[in-house]
This record gives C-alpha cells, structure tokens and sequence, in this order.
C-alpha cells in the first residue's frame, strides 16, 4: 500500500465510511493527510441514532444517502467533527441522534454557513433553537422538518427555501401565515398532512410550485367537499403525490378537471374503490410520464381491473409505472407488451412471488427495451435473480416499506 501513489489512495479512500476512515487515518502521517483532505471534501452526512437505521424508515433513509456518508455518533462528536473537518458539507440529515440537546442545534448552522439541505427528525427540538439555526443557514433551500412540539413561531427566521416538507406539526395558525409569507413567493416542492393543516392556501399562493406531496389519513366524509375543491386548484403543478387518496363519489371525481401538466403521479388507495372509479382517475392524467399506483384496501383484493389497464395502456406518454396489486397474468401480459414503458415494477406483498418468477422466465418482449423490477415482501430467494434477454431485464429487490417515498422524487441529495 505504501507504494501506491495518492491518487490511487484516495480513489480508495473516496469509497469509506467516515468511520472507516477515522481508522486508517491513524496509519501514518501520509494516509492522515490524505483521509483528512477525501473528509474534508465531501459534501453529504447522515447522521443517525442506532435504532433509526433498524427502523423502516431509517433504511428507507439510508437507502436516499451514499453509505459512506452515514455516522452514528453522539450529537456533541458529530458538532466537533462539523467544526473540525466537514465544514463544506451541503446536505445534512439529522435523525433521533444520540444525545441530541437541542440548545446546541444552532451549532448545526454555524459551522455549516454552506448547508444547502437538511433533513431534521427530532422530537426534542424546539422553535428557540430552530430559529437560532435558521439565522445562520442563509442558504439553505430545501428542509424536511418532523418537529411534533413547536408552534411554528421559528418561521419568521426562515430562508427563502425551494422545498419544504412537514410532518408531526402541531403550528398555530398565525405562525402558518408567516411560513406563508417567508416561502410562498420560492416553493417549488412542499409536503404537508390535508386534514385540518391550513396549508391548501400555501400551495395556491405559490406561483412557482411544482411538486406537491398530500397525506390524506384523517379525512373524513365531513373532509371531502374541501377536498374535491382542492384538488380543482391544482393547474400548475407538475409532480403530485396523494397518499391514502380519500374515497370519492364518482360524481365528484367527474368534476375534476383534466390535468395536463401533471407528469408525474403518485397515487395510495386504502379504501375499497371500484375498477370504474380507479380508471376514472387515470384518465383526468393524459400527459402522464410517470405512475405509482398503489391499491392496498383489502376489500378490493380480488378485484378484476379491466377498465384501470386500458386507462393505463392509453397513457401514450407513459415510461415509467410502479403498481402495487394482485394483479393476474393477463393484466401483467398486457403490461409487458407496452410499447411506450421503458420501466415497470410490480409489487408482490405475500404469496405469488414464485408464481409470478417462473411465468415472466420464458416471456419474451418484442418492440423496446423494458426494464421490470419486482419487488418482493417474501423472504423467498432466488439462485440467479436477474435474467437480461434481448428486450427485457428482470430484477429482484426486497420490499421496504417507509413513510417517505416522495422523498426520492421531490428532495434528492
């Protein structure tokens, strides 16, 4: 190793954990150097509590990050290793670290004057010390923020960000209009729970929004007239997410205008619906590029979805499509033999992983290159789990379910 030159060194370097790296520093004089220049040059950390990355979520998380950016340090190491040697760092995530004190969060900011992104998921964190860290990220542009006690009075010290995505808020509503006032005229991306939040006007006010993210949980039948009205507003918007999409007459989902901006969408249903109101959906999309469509009410398992695969095979633009049903083998067929999808992933929850292997095995794709990803919830595995042929790949990747998959369309690091 000695006799390697440093470019070969650091090339190696570049692909260690900082952890890793805090070990081969201590080698020699020449190896600190050079492991304190390859930290000092990286521009991403994770920093994460021991049971956030056994967590759903936390992989989800991981998975967003290069591993070698992730720590898991107490919060008082990692404030020293900002100070010290990672300075330059532009995305930050910060999630239920280890001994995390909130009166020292405005460090965070302090000694990253050029942090750009941050994720912040601690439950102790309070409006004091976010408004503190918000003085001095000047330049921050994109923030995702779970911060279940603060009332949102740290908004008045807020950047003109780009994107902002909230969850576990409990904001009054006087401090929601200053988040109004400080963000509406730069949000290009924004997340927030429908029910009750007071954040509809938010996305009207922002002329230049183009993703929008809705968490639709707590919606009542009281909800839904506010809803449909909502949903009539969005005219701009490029890319939406719609989790536990609410159960709608089918007069109302008629009233919905046709979305011609809209490219990409993410639909989550967990209410029994019909094959007729689902096609009905599809088709206020015509300009889709790209689709998630999940169906995960149990009252609708076996149901026959003969009007929502012709709504998705006259998407003309459509490259991209996820779904998460149990679908049969003529809807998957069908599917296959898309000519204008480029990637298709089909979830398979429980039984029918097997199944569904050994009939794509000999399938043979005429016309474009697709890529198919199934993603498995089994814990069955296969000898040789990817199969290439001419005009069509097949891969096998594990199931993880999170609370964040928006994140990777509308907040990348």
């Amino acid at each position: 190793m000695e006799s390697l030159p440093d470019c070969v060194l650091l090339m190696i370097f570049s692909h260690l954990t900082i952890t890793e790296i805090g070990v081969a520093l201590n080698v020699c004089k020449r190896w600190n150097e050079l492991c304190f220049w390859e930290i000092k040059r990286r521009k991403t950390l994770f920093i994460a509590g021991s049971e956030v990355q056994e967590s759903n979520d936390g992989k989800f998380m991981m998975s967003l990050f290069n591993q070698r950016d992730l720590l898991s340090v107490e919060f008082s190491f990692a404030i020293d290793l900002l100070k010290i040697v990672l300075q330059d760092i532009r995305s930050l995530a910060l999630c239920d670290t280890n001994g995390f004190k909130d009166e020292n969060l405005y460090l965070v900011g302090k000694y990253l004057p050029n942090l750009k992104k941050l994720w912040l998921e601690e439950h102790e964190v309070s409006d004091e010390s976010l408004a503190a860290l918000f003085t001095y990220c000047s330049n921050l542009e994109s923030l995702i923020l779970c911060a279940p006690h603060i009332t949102g009075s740290c908004f008045r010290f807020l950047p003109p960000l780009k994107q902002f995505i909230s969850s576990d808020f409990n904001f009054e509503e006087e401090n929601i209009e200053t988040l109004y006032e400080r963000v509406s005229p730069t949000l290009k991306a924004f997340g927030f729970f429908f029910f009750d939040s007071g954040f509809e006007s938010l996305c009207q006010m922002s002329k230049n929004l183009q993703t929008l993210r809705i968490d639709c949980i707590e919606i009542t039948k009281q909800d839904t007239p506010a809803f449909v009205t909502f949903l009539k507003s969005l005219h701009r918007i490029e890319k939406l997410f719609i989790f536990d999409f609410p159960l709608l007459l089918t007069e109302d989902l008629e009233s919905l205008p046709t979305y011609l901006s809209i490219k990409s969408l993410f639909l989550e249903f967990h209410d029994k619906n019909t094959d007729e109101n689902f096609a009905l959906i599809l088709s206020k999309f015509p300009n889709l590029e790209k689709l998630e469509f999940h169906i995960h009410c149990r009252e609708s398992k076996d149901l026959q979805l003969f009007n929502t695969l012709q709504a998705l095979l006259n998407l003309s633009k459509l490259r991209e499509l996820s779904i998460d049903y149990n679908i049969y083998a003529d809807f998957v067929t069908s599917l296959l033999n898309c000519q204008t999808l480029r990637k298709l992933q089909i979830h398979i929850r429980r039984h029918g992983f097997l199944d569904l292997w050994y009939f794509l095995k000999p399938f043979q794709r005429k016309g474009a290159l697709l890529h198919l990803d199934i993603v498995k919830e089994t814990a069955e595995t296969l000898q040789g789990a990817i199969v290439s042929k001419p005009n069509l790949i097949i891969s096998v990747t594990d199931y993880v379910e999170s609370f964040w998959p928006f994140i990777e369309a509308s907040f990348r690091f």
